[in-house]
């Protein structure tokens, strides 16, 4: 599959949120447009201009709104730890670096990522957990939110050089359904 119809399909999944008429509700589906609006920005610079820096920094930014869409009381919480995560992350980098341990960047602001990612299945399954979607919105999101990390593994692994093309592949598998879940988590199905 080439990387302009990956993008296309991250782009469809965007319009999804964008002709949505009945969500959830307002306020989940203002911030599930904005993480999947950063999320075309992010494959924009990842998969078609490789600009890896600025799209793993987005990406950042897509689970922190995903956080604040799954408890917006855990953002609040997440505003002062994930800073904190961040200077901790970047005073060891910046020393390991002094030391002259030649850290590439990308790992660092990669493990920043994790932690926001993790951040965001905990608050996700905490929402679930408290009520805030029904189904089958909840098991749209936790799957969605399941199927990334899944995808970040093997980002992670391919670019550890392990198993390449496996992991490649394996990344596509795992990210387009997560986006497309994700992108109709917002919508308010009748089930009766």
């Amino acid at each position: 599959m080439s990387s302009i119809i990956r993008f296309a399909i991250v782009v469809f999944c965007f319009l999804l949120t964008v002709f949505c008429k009945k969500p959830l509700n307002k306020v989940d589906l203002k911030l599930l447009r904005l993480g999947m609006f950063f999320t075309v920005i992010a494959d924009l610079c990842l998969i078609i201009l490789d600009y890896r820096i600025i799209g793993v920094s987005l990406f950042c930014i897509v689970q922190i709104i995903y956080i604040a869409r799954y408890d917006m009381g855990y953002f609040r919480s997440a505003l002062k730890i994930l800073p904190i995560a961040l200077f901790t992350l970047l005073i060891v980098y910046l020393l390991l670096n002094y030391f002259n341990y030649d850290v590439d960047f990308l790992i660092f602001l990669s493990l920043f990522y994790g932690v926001c990612i993790l951040s965001g299945l905990y608050t996700s399954v905490k929402a679930i957990r408290k009520g805030k979607y029904p189904y089958p919105n909840s098991k749209l999101v936790l799957y969605g939110i399941i199927l990334f990390i899944c995808c970040d593994i093997n980002v992670a692994l391919s670019y550890m050089g392990v198993l390449d093309n496996l992991t490649f592949n394996l990344i596509w598998v795992f990210y387009l359904p997560s986006q497309f879940l994700l992108s109709i988590s917002g919508y308010k199905f009748n089930l009766d």
